[in-house]
């Protein structure tokens, strides 16, 4: 398919397909969208599904009674026959995941996709607006992680106790009406960081219903959902023009972030303004490094942007605020920590002394952790605090990780291995994930390391990723080497070290596919955000054998499809060099 060739054919494909503008097919695909979303909500209302009830299920058994055809048909038949549940709801997300793909083939046809106007920009936050407000009236949603967001923030602001230390359960006996809708997190105290945890206070002290702080949580994910689209945009615009509607299309209506922010109320949305903030700053803060470069030849700027800076301009002021927002980001979820290093490297990638290497890395990392630890501070009890959130990366249990795949069949080798006769404090499934573990993390270390190196040379890259023919890089050279490692580091960590894994996972790279060129790895990601969906139609399978399989299913296909066309790759280019030494 067109959508997952590499970055180099699109100019190609564009130039054979006759010149398309959007217009008539995006309309088209946004009404078709509308109708399978309006499908979802009203699916959602089956109690057999399996699916999170939320305060609005009695608004729509009033609405809907199960009586009326054909909800009541359908719903008889799933009592009847339990493996439909999944089936329908498989149909569901596979119309949104083939008519969003649809709606990208088609944008991919246009023609000087470049000077598509900002008035387009409208018609996206539209569509995006039409869609959130849809799926914010789901009467049982995906996944109930906004209710234990909700009861976090009343832990603190309603019973004046620590959330990172006291379980929603402990409060089972105050008769609080927030407690009903929490299933899964009942037993689990808040996994989250400080930021999200003064949000979730602020929206409870706002208001004691549930069904408001349900709408809060949501109409928050959607603002912030249409605010990261702006910066898209934004960003495409200074990066690569080309892409900016491509980009903002592909993360914009995607059915995953769609449904994780407006359906399921999910902080990711947080977490990926922050760092899209963070992102621009960082454009910014290279553009004006250019502007005080001696060799004015190779500032290539934007047009209107001469002259002195001003106060909110100055280099110094722009690394500060990147730097606060990737720690904002980091007080939202830790995983953001994995791309604070990265963004600080690329920020001293033209340094060559060793000691000032070390104290700008220094200096840097501490300007990101320190508001950590004074967010941190309102809810630290000292030792129990800590082990609560280093308990949060559970390594003893595997819930829908591609490494349990590999985790599964040597647990059977280990006890096969072990005999009858191995005494009973030997367990040899613990060894086998030990095992595992071990061999995935380091693994893991190599590929992020790695990461280091290709960031540290990309001074002759230019942001399209061809060579350039000075020594001195552009202003923003080798942008997309520093994406494309933080796309790599998350991805990596969520393959090989962390042991649960949920489609809204996703979002914590997904927003680096749309700043990204349409390569190969972002059409593994783009691949995965589709097959995750397909989690939720066996959701109440996770504990069983066909978790694991599910999981090789849903993880298989990308990384076939990555396998797959790296090899091609390869064997294109040695075959072309093959050729050369011939000729």
């Amino acid at each position: 398919m067109a959508l997952f060739q590499r970055a180099a054919p699109i100019t190609t494909i564009a130039g054979k397909q006759p010149s398309v503008q959007p217009g008539r097919w995006l309309i088209g695909g946004a009404c078709l969208l509308e109708l399978l979303y309006l499908l979802l909500i009203v699916s959602s209302s089956i109690s057999e599904l399996p699916l999170s009830s939320t305060p609005l299920v009695p608004i729509w058994s009033q609405l809907l009674p199960p009586s009326q055809f054909p909800l009541s048909f359908i719903e008889t038949l799933l009592v009847r026959y339990t493996w439909l549940s999944p089936i329908l709801m498989g149909l569901l997300l596979f119309g949104l995941i083939t008519t969003y793909i649809y709606i990208v083939l088609a944008a991919l046809r246009i023609k000087s996709p470049q000077q598509i106007p900002r008035r387009y920009l409208y018609h996206l936050l539209g569509g995006i607006l039409l869609f959130g407000l849809t799926l914010l009236l789901m009467p049982r949603i995906f996944s109930d992680d906004v209710f234990n967001s909700m009861f976090s923030g009343r832990i603190f602001a309603v019973y004046g106790a620590d959330p990172l230390n006291n379980a929603p359960i402990q409060f089972q006996y105050f008769d609080d009406p927030y407690l009903t809708w929490v299933t899964s997190g009942r037993t689990s105290h808040n996994i989250y960081g400080a930021l999200w945890l003064f949000v979730a206070i602020v929206l409870a002290v706002v208001n004691n219903i549930p069904l408001v702080s349900l709408f809060l949580f949501k109409v928050l994910a959607l603002l912030l959902h249409l605010l990261n689209c702006v910066l898209i945009w934004k960003i495409l615009g200074r990066l690569a023009p080309q892409r900016r509607f491509l980009g903002t299309l592909l993360y914009g209506w995607s059915p995953l972030t769609l449904i994780e922010l407006a359906g399921n109320g999910h902080n990711e949305g947080l977490l990926m303004c922050l760092l899209l903030l963070a992102t621009w700053l960082c454009i910014l803060l290279n553009e004006q490094m250019a502007r005080q470069a001696p060799s004015k030849q190779l500032q290539e700027l934007p047009a209107g942007q001469s002259g002195r800076p001003s106060f909110w301009n100055r280099p110094w002021f722009l690394r500060l605020s990147m730097l606060l927002a990737i720690s904002m980001a980091s007080s939202v979820n830790l995983i953001a920590l994995l791309v604070a290093p990265l963004y600080i490297w690329f920020d001293l990638r033209t340094e060559r002394s060793s000691g000032r290497i070390v104290l700008g890395f220094s200096w840097r990392l501490l300007v990101v952790l320190l508001p950590m630890l004074l967010l941190m501070l309102p809810f630290w009890r000292g030792s129990d605090t800590f082990f609560s959130i280093t308990s949060a990366v559970d390594m003893a249990h595997f819930v829908y990780s591609p490494i349990n795949v590999l985790a599964a069949p040597l647990r059977s080798i280990f006890l096969a291995a072990a005999g009858p006769h191995l005494p009973s404090f030997l367990n040899p499934a613990l060894a086998a994930d030990a095992t595992v573990r071990a061999s995935a993390t380091f693994i893991f270390i190599l590929i992020y390391a790695r990461r280091f190196s290709k960031i540290r040379h990309v001074q002759a890259e230019q942001i399209t990723g061809t060579p350039t023919t000075n020594a001195l890089p552009a202003p923003l050279a080798g942008f997309d080497t520093l994406l494309s490692s933080s796309a790599i580091a998350i991805f990596s960590y969520m393959l090989l070290v962390s042991g649960w894994f949920w489609p809204w996972y996703i979002l914590w790279l997904f927003w680096l596919v749309a700043l990204r060129r349409l390569d190969t790895l972002t059409s593994t990601i783009l691949i995965l955000s589709c097959s995750a969906l397909f989690i939720y139609t066996f959701v109440g399978f996770s504990r069983t054998p066909l978790a694991t399989y599910q999981t090789a299913v849903i993880f298989g296909i990308p990384l076939v499809y990555l396998v797959v066309v790296k090899s091609r790759e390869r064997y294109m280019e040695r075959t072309r060099k093959a050729d050369a030494r011939r000729s």
